[in-house]
């Protein structure tokens, strides 16, 4: 017996390695494929976690917006009424001013003649 392979056990056995490596790199590129996959749909659900995080957002900040802008309006709606009301008793007051004012007019006038026939009675 030979301690030396023959050309054929050395040509199996480089044969057997080959394959054996071919399967380890086929193993190892499934593996890879496989963790790219997993990655790719891990970002892709990050994407869409912080596509509706963005979204949710977004319509939190229009809710925030249109509430402001109603309590604006309301807020200056109250403010013309409230200028209105003003207004309304400035003229009202105006008026009052006036027919007092005749009403002296009147009586100061009244009260000349009376004393215009007091002084020709004397």
């Amino acid at each position: 017996m030979s301690v030396y392979p023959t050309r054929k056990q050395l040509l199996l056995k480089e044969y057997q390695d080959k394959v054996s490596s071919e399967e380890e790199q086929r193993r190892e590129h499934l593996e890879l494929m496989e963790a790219f996959s997993k990655l790719q749909e891990t970002m892709e659900t990050q994407d869409a976690d912080r596509n509706s995080e963005r979204e949710e957002f977004r319509r939190q900040l229009d809710a925030a917006r249109e509430e402001q802008r109603l309590q604006l309006e309301a807020e200056r709606a109250e403010h013309k009424s409230q200028v209105e009301e003003l207004l309304k008793a400035r003229e009202a007051d105006k008026e009052a001013l006036k027919q007092e004012l005749l009403i002296m007019m009147k009586g100061a006038q009244g009260q000349a003649e009376f004393q215009q026939v007091l002084v020709i009675y004397y």
